[in-house]
């Protein structure tokens, strides 16, 4: 988990050298927009839980909203912060990047971080984490354990993958 927030504390890090800077330079204000809530002990929490770290670390203020899955809802969002003079903004999740394609071009001083997307215009990035190794070695490790050995779904269709690995480690009995 530490791992993911590292990973995005070092985006807003090497921003710079992506040949994408933002407009003045450095981050002032961050935004961060989730599909749902950030109390869902999940994939918002953990989002949150990121801004968080980013303010800590970075010594700047943030803002969140929540429920943010439509168009609409995003461009309101976004407006908001603008007026706020927030300069960064994650939209945490990969439905994002084809919101922030169609609004960057109004907000050239705003840089849009999704995630798992496909950034289309010079102030947007998309962070693509793939997992294949990991649903590999889960999967594996799934069929090596039970009795008898079954390969089944993918750790994406059936629970977590972190409990995956976990129940992996405990199945092949590794010291960690």
């Amino acid at each position: 988990m530490l791992k993911r927030f590292g990973l995005i504390l070092v985006s807003l890090l090497l921003l710079g050298g992506c040949g994408q800077p933002l407009a003045t330079g450095k981050v002032e204000k961050v935004g961060l927009l989730v599909p749902e809530t950030i109390n869902d002990q999940v994939w918002g929490t953990k989002g949150y839980r990121g801004l968080l770290q980013i303010q800590s670390s970075l010594g700047v203020d943030v803002f969140f909203k929540e429920g943010m899955n439509s168009q609409e809802d995003v461009e309101a969002a976004v407006k908001e912060f603008d007026r706020k003079g927030v300069n960064l903004i994650y939209g945490h999740g990969n439905e994002y990047a084809a919101y922030f394609n169609k609004i960057s071009g109004n907000y050239p001083d705003i840089h849009f971080i999704s995630f798992n997307g496909d950034a289309r215009t010079k102030n947007t990035t998309s962070l693509n984490f793939k997992g294949y190794a990991m649903g590999f070695l889960a999967e594996w490790s799934r069929a090596t354990c039970q009795k008898p050995a079954r390969l089944g779904s993918s750790p994406h269709m059936n629970g977590s993958l972190k409990s995956k690995v976990f129940m992996m480690v405990r199945c092949l009995k590794i010291k960690i």
